[in-house]
C-alpha cells in the first residue's frame, strides 16, 4: 500500500478483492494487504494479475495462519520451495558440464532442508501457540 497512507487503484482492487476472504490472524486491513502483496510476488509469473491475487488468497487461506509471523513464514516456505523447484529444475537442464550440474543438486537439496526446518519450526510453533492459549 502507498506510504502516504491512501490508496492508489491497485490497493483498491486488491482490498475489494480481498473482502471476500479470511486471512485468520491478521487483523488491520494495511498488515493485510501487505501481506497478500508480498504473496501476488511469489505466485506463478504466467499468472494474470488478478489471478495472481486469487491464488495468493487461496495459499493464505488453505494454510490458515495464525498470525503475522505466520503469515510471513509461510511466505519464507513458499520462496523456499519455488527456488529448489527451480534448483532442481536446472540440474536437469542437457548441456550441463557435470559440475554445474553438482551445484544445481547441491543447491536444491540445501533448500529443501532449509524447507524441512521451517516447516517443523512452524508445526512447533503452533503446538506452542496451542497450549499457551
Amino acid at each position: 500500500m502507498g506510504d502516504t497512507g491512501e490508496l492508489n487503484q491497485a490497493d483498491e482492487k486488491l482490498l475489494s478483492r480481498m473482502q471476500d476472504h479470511t486471512i485468520v490472524g491478521c487483523k488491520k486491513l494495511k498488515v493485510q494487504g501487505d501481506i497478500v502483496g508480498k504473496m501476488v510476488e511469489l505466485a506463478p509469473r504466467e499468472l494474470q494479475p488478478d489471478d495472481a491475487i486469487d491464488w495468493a488468497l487461496q495459499y493464505l487461506e488453505e494454510m490458515k495462519p495464525n498470525d503475522v509471523i505466520e503469515c510471513m513464514m509461510m511466505q519464507q516456505l513458499l520462496a523456499i520451495n519455488q527456488m529448489s523447484l527451480e534448483c532442481s529444475r536446472r540440474s536437469l537442464l542437457s548441456g550441463q558440464t557435470p559440475k554445474d550440474r553438482d551445484i544445481d543438486l547441491q543447491h536444491a537439496i540445501r533448500l529443501m532442508n532449509a524447507f524441512s526446518t521451517m516447516s517443523m519450526a512452524l508445526d512447533k510453533r503452533r503446538e506452542l501457540k496451542g497450549v499457551l492459549k
